[in-house]
């Protein structure tokens, strides 16, 4: 009787353990999915806003990583609410490092960044993705054997809604109802040229940099292909310079509309550390 007591105590206590152990893996694999993604942060430097790109990501055994930038950051931990990393910054014959403490909630980060230079409020959100159909597009139309060159400008409002114009040689045009979803971009169009009024339809796939699609109307089908102005340009890009302070790497991220971020905080490849980056 005594040894089937012990037996079931020790495996009264084996079951408690593994119940109070296993459940708590899932939760902290929630909370790392919480925080992984990329952010915008905003630093304020004495009234100078500046901004830098942080991405955190999941190693494969549970434990987190981290970028600023294109620099790696280290002791990158997501407790409860609370977000902690370092980054050290090289310089010619110096090492600076920079500890960043913050908390997440309602999907915004509120923290400091801290050094021996002193400290500073780094704030950001979750960075939204970009339409890739916003930008300008150098459109090219044939009718009746003869090629009309417009330009189709998609733009996109604080939340989330995307405007359009239509600019032509030939006629006045106004754009409604401008959507994307699934690569496909679709409008609607109102014409006018002369007395002549009549209304038409747009859908096209966007690939990269090239627009492929149509005009529908009461007139039929007409293709209407065009590419991105200045698409070469959009991406990231690595930008190095050479100076008596040292050389440094910077990220220039340009945009379809034309329109980027140059990150200049946090350069861990020679040179002193700068204040921040501009938009």
């Amino acid at each position: 009787m005594n040894k089937m007591t012990l037996h079931r105590s020790v495996g009264r206590f084996v079951f408690l353990v593994c119940i109070l152990i296993f459940p708590a893996r899932p939760s902290q694999a929630r909370a790392a999915e919480g925080i992984t993604g990329n952010w915008e942060i905003k630093m304020d430097f004495n009234r100078w806003q500046t901004f830098a790109r942080l991405s955190v990501s999941k190693n494969p055994d549970g434990t987190l990583a981290g970028k600023w930038g294109t620099s790696e950051l280290s002791d990158v931990k997501f407790e409860g609410d609370k977000l902690t990393f370092v980054l050290t910054v090289q310089t010619q014959d110096q090492e600076f490092r920079m500890t960043y403490d913050g908390t997440l909630k309602d999907g915004k980060l509120t923290g400091t960044i801290s050094s021996d230079r002193g400290d500073f409020p780094a704030n950001g959100a979750r960075t939204k993705p970009r339409c890739p159909a916003v930008g300008d597009w150098d459109i090219k139309l044939t009718v009746q054997e003869r090629d009309i060159n417009c330009k189709l400008s998609v733009s996109q409002k604080p939340d989330g809604a995307l405007e359009g114009k239509w600019t032509s040689e030939f006629g006045e045009h106004e754009v409604s109802d401008v959507k994307f979803k699934d690569g496909k971009l679709t409008f609607s169009r109102n014409s006018k040229f002369g007395d002549r009024q009549w209304k038409s339809t747009y859908e096209g796939t966007v690939k990269g940099q090239t627009l492929t699609g149509r005009i529908d109307s009461e007139f039929g089908q007409i293709a209407a292909n065009g590419k991105l102005a200045g698409g070469a340009l959009v991406g990231k890009w690595e930008l190095t310079t050479t100076s008596d302070r040292g050389t440094r790497t910077r990220v220039l991220t340009v945009y379809g509309d034309m329109t980027g971020r140059y990150q200049i905080y946090g350069d861990t490849r020679g040179g002193s550390p700068d204040p921040g980056s501009q938009t």
